[in-house]
């Protein structure tokens, strides 16, 4: 039990530094990591708009964004954690039902850390699908994304914060 609630937080804290795989825009992981940065960056706007402190036309401009916009900036973060071998099995874990369930964790968990009301509930995992997330933490991609808080680093995040300061300054523009 206490490595499923590890592998669980520790889902939840490298999305909520940020991330992506693979060069390629059909890259699943690379969608499902730049999901998690755009989300973040969306409920961010969206507190901001309630406060006074992001216009509207910023805030809406910040909706509208896709998560293709975040797939350079999470590839040059996840090459800097992963090998080329283990970005490849990131992405076939993330292509399987287990590892779209955990995305799906993971993506719901970032409105609750922010004190939003997710839009559905929490997924849960059976003890066959934990085990299937245990045996991918245990892979060297696994231990790098969710044991080791990869996306988390210094350079992770320095590489999250240009992208998202180049994205308000457009939508700033707008």
């Amino acid at each position: 039990m206490m490595i499923r609630v590890s592998l669980l937080q520790g889902f939840l804290t490298f999305v909520l530094g940020a991330a992506t795989v693979a060069a390629n825009a059909q890259s699943v992981a690379a969608d499902f990591f730049a999901q998690g940065v755009l989300l973040g960056m969306q409920l961010s706007a969206k507190h901001g708009e309630r406060k006074g402190t992001t216009s509207s036309g910023q805030a809406a401009c910040i909706q509208a964004l896709k998560p293709t916009a975040f797939h350079d900036a999470v590839n040059e973060a996840m090459t800097s954690v992963l090998a080329p071998q283990d970005l490849s099995a990131a992405d076939q874990f993330f292509a399987t039902p287990v590892g779209e369930k955990y995305a799906k964790y993971g993506l719901l968990q970032i409105y609750l850390a922010v004190g939003e009301r997710a839009p559905e509930s929490l997924p849960t995992f059976s003890d066959a699908e934990y085990r299937e997330l245990e045996t991918f933490a245990a892979t060297p991609a696994g231990k790098r994304l969710i044991l080791d808080k990869g996306m988390q680093s210094a350079s992770a995040k320095s590489i999250y914060d240009r992208k998202i300061r180049e994205l308000l300054d457009q939508c700033r523009e707008k």
